[in-house]
């Protein structure tokens, strides 16, 4: 891998953005230019109800959704805007959900520059949560990512947090990727993603824990934790919603399915063989 491959001004972005009420705008408004000065090109995926034009005033490529339904169309969205971003050259990309990454440069931004300074020096690397940042999650997401997270590890011999949908990947990994069927699994391409560069011959994963995938949805539900009665109230409504349980467990026997297909348990003792670590060794939530 060219080392020059892994310095910020050559990494490109692909995110997907779903803002309807235009909660997002105030961040975008100030943390566009600071997030410009990382990339080099950043495309973003948006729902049609999402107005681009703060995006596009900043010299972001976007495109509307592709009409796609179905349990798996996260799966679909995800790949298609590798594609997109690849289609403004071939270079490394950060793909990281655009709230996500929003709350990542303003509450840790050194930590995301030397985050982006990473992409390309492994094929694919994951991005996964801190133990605090893991925690700052509803309990409906810490149980059903967390379980995740150890089926992960039991198939891989590995402690990752593989559910933050971050992910660094080289020009040749997004290839690979945005080619592939992967986007089958709709979310379970937290798994899917990393399990399929690993069985490429000569690409390699890397992992690395951060502090600024804390959780971001609170952050873009103004209106809805003020009629909650503040952060803690809204995130116990959360907690307390059997619909919402229900999605994350959908949400998670889709990433399973894609471990079971891609990594089957019944394999060697132990699990597959977890690639040399170019990265921090971590915990699965």
């Amino acid at each position: 891998m060219d080392h020059h491959d892994a310095r910020p001004h050559r990494v490109g972005l692909a995110a997907l953005h779903h803002d309807p009420a235009g909660s997002w705008a105030p961040r975008l408004e100030r943390h566009l230019l600071a997030l410009g000065s990382l990339f080099t090109g950043m495309t973003v995926l948006r729902s049609a109800a999402t107005d681009d034009r703060l995006l596009r005033a900043h010299g972001v490529r976007t495109e509307v959704d592709p009409p796609v339904a179905g349990p798996a169309r996260i799966g679909h969205l995800r790949v298609a805007v590798l594609g997109a971003a690849l289609a403004q050259g071939a270079r490394p990309l950060l793909f990281c959900d655009l709230d996500r990454l929003l709350v990542w440069i303003r509450d840790r931004p050194g930590e995301l520059a030397s985050a982006v300074a990473e992409v390309g020096r492994a094929d694919c690397t994951v991005f996964g949560r801190t133990p605090p940042a893991f925690a700052s999650h509803p309990r409906v997401q810490r149980d059903t990512e967390g379980l995740v997270n150890e089926v992960y590890g039991i198939a891989t011999g590995t402690g990752w947090d593989i559910t933050a949908a971050a992910r660094g990947l080289s020009a040749r990994a997004a290839r690979l990727l945005a080619a592939s069927e992967t986007g089958r699994y709709g979310v379970g391409t937290d798994a899917a993603w990393p399990l399929r560069v690993r069985s490429e011959s000569g690409l390699t994963l890397a992992y690395r824990e951060v502090e600024g995938l804390r959780f971001e949805s609170a952050d873009g539900a103004g209106d809805e934790v003020e009629r909650a009665g503040g952060v803690a109230a809204w995130m116990r409504a959360r907690d307390e919603d059997a619909d919402g349980w229900a999605q994350r467990v959908a949400f998670a026997r889709q990433t399973v399915t894609a471990i079971r297909d891609l990594a089957p348990l019944g394999g060697p003792p132990g699990g597959l063989s977890p690639p040399a670590p170019t990265g921090s060794a971590g915990r699965g939530g």
